[in-house]
């Protein structure tokens, strides 16, 4: 696995030490000490000390456990452990705040730094339309009752001794979705939030955590389950930039896992039918397969609604493929596939955190196993969805003429960016969304790289098509 802070390092030890010990047998009796483990007697704590810490971490593992770290804060461990096991979980959504971990970052404000000269010029309180800045004490000052938060003072000041605070998950929120209670701790708006996962890579103190289904996985794989794999596009190089879809195939049945399909061959048969569509198609059609970008459409631009594609995304067309005694696993990098999957027939969603855990637990690695051909396999059509542009690519290859069509793409969900989707709409035949920059590869809980990941992903595709036209 690959870290960049120290809020991975410390989530990915949960996760693969929690998996360790339920594949062992050994939760049960294990689980009250994991938060010591994480963090013992002599670790220098990240908050005031090592009981806050683990007080943190206990609440990530009851979540994990599909439990409200809330309703259970004062339940014994035993009784915890006993409810998960028998199924009494709870209806938890895709994500939460930890008030516990949330810092209560001040609200967006423009602060005056130690880097101001008491400049003779003074351009900050001169440009300032509502006179908010004085000079006190040799230094600027805002009256932050009278600050209309119009940013002239930074643009204006010359030494950059202004700078612009925010709260960073509310910074991050392409949709305006976090809100804070009544003591500063941060509030998700669930009637806004399209689950893009922006606020879970952007909280600084680890306090956004995402609903799991890994602790279920493992249950049910130890239980004998059959258990079918789905591999998202943007899997290539997330567990090893060496490592093989063929060598992945054999690591997920080495861990229990009874078949492997790659989507890609469920995204060709999307791609399909929305090139279908947009040769039929009237007014711009919108992509389906993004679900962040659905939710998007729906809620914050609902006058667009009825442009989305109605074919189903690869997931939701895996799961109405989906056999009798059949369990799906869908395996991919997002946290909104866990809201789209409570409305199709797959039983769970792992991202490639959680994945990467459970194969750390089982000592798997993925570029050391053999070659195993995946149950289903899918062409480099289907392959392409995995990057931004792909999806359009991909249905470009099933249009008897594509040069007929305007097409345009949302890389990634801007803020405020309605004027612009309604320019979109008005100039192209087709748009193509998603959520993340990049596409897929730039998904919340991706492990790789997305430069990296695009790089491998095109010599995958490019040798697949080689292979086809051979």
């Amino acid at each position: 696995m690959s870290y960049s802070t120290e809020i991975e390092i410390i989530k990915r030890k949960i996760l693969t030490l929690i998996s360790k010990k339920m594949f062992e047998g050994s939760l049960r009796e294990d689980i009250r000490d994991i938060a010591e483990k994480i963090t013992p007697d002599e670790a220098q704590p990240f908050r005031c000390c090592v009981y806050h810490d683990r007080e943190i971490t206990n609440d990530r593992i009851k979540i994990l456990l599909n439990l409200d770290h809330e309703e259970y804060k004062n339940v014994s461990w035993l009784n915890t452990y006993k409810d998960f096991i028998e199924g009494n979980v709870d209806d938890l959504p895709p994500l939460s705040v930890l008030g516990e971990a949330c810092n209560g970052c001040p609200q967006q404000r423009y602060y005056v730094t130690e880097a101001c000269q008491h400049c003779l010029a003074h351009p900050c309180a001169l440009n300032c339309p509502k006179d908010a800045i004085t000079i006190e004490n040799e230094r600027a000052k805002i009256d932050e009752d009278d600050c209309v938060e119009c940013g002239l003072c930074v643009k204006n000041c010359p030494f950059n001794a202004i700078i612009h605070v925010n709260r960073p998950c509310e910074d991050a929120c392409p949709v305006e979705a976090i809100e804070t209670d009544e003591e500063g701790i941060a509030q998700i708006d669930y009637d806004l939030c399209i689950l893009c996962g922006r606020c879970l890579a952007g909280c600084p103190f680890g306090a956004i955590v995402e609903k799991s289904d890994m602790m279920s996985v493992i249950k049910d794989l130890k239980q004998g389950e059959k258990l079918t794999a789905l591999l998202a596009p943007s899997i290539v190089a997330q567990f090893s930039v060496k490592a093989t879809v063929p060598e992945l195939t054999t690591a997920l049945k080495e861990i229990g896992f009874d078949k492997v399909y790659e989507l890609a061959s469920y995204a060709e048969k999307t791609a399909g039918k929305e090139a279908g569509e947009l040769e039929e198609n009237v007014g711009t059609l919108l992509s389906s397969c993004c679900p962040s970008w659905v939710y998007y459409v729906e809620k914050i631009v609902p006058e667009f609604k009825e442009n989305i594609s109605e074919t189903a995304s690869p997931m939701r067309a895996a799961g109405q493929d989906k056999k009798s005694g059949e369990k799906l696993v869908f395996i991919g990098p997002c946290i909104s596939k866990k809201q789209e999957a409570e409305t199709s027939e797959i039983d769970y969603v792992l991202t490639y955190e959680e994945l990467a855990s459970m194969l750390a637990a089982k000592e798997v690695d993925v570029s050391s196993c053999e070659e195993t051909a995946p149950d289903v396999a899918g062409d480099y059509r289907g392959w392409l969805f995995a990057k931004s542009g792909g999806l359009t690519e991909s249905i470009q290859n099933f249009l008897d003429e594509p040069g007929d069509f305007e097409t345009d793409k949302v890389n990634g969900i801007e803020n405020n960016m309605t004027s612009k989707l309604k320019k979109m709409v008005e100039e192209a035949d087709f748009i193509e969304g998603m959520a993340c920059e990049n596409g897929c590869i730039g998904g919340p809980c991706t492990i790789t790289n997305p430069r990296i990941t695009k790089n491998k992903l095109s010599d995958f595709i490019e040798e697949i098509r080689a292979e086809a036209n051979s």
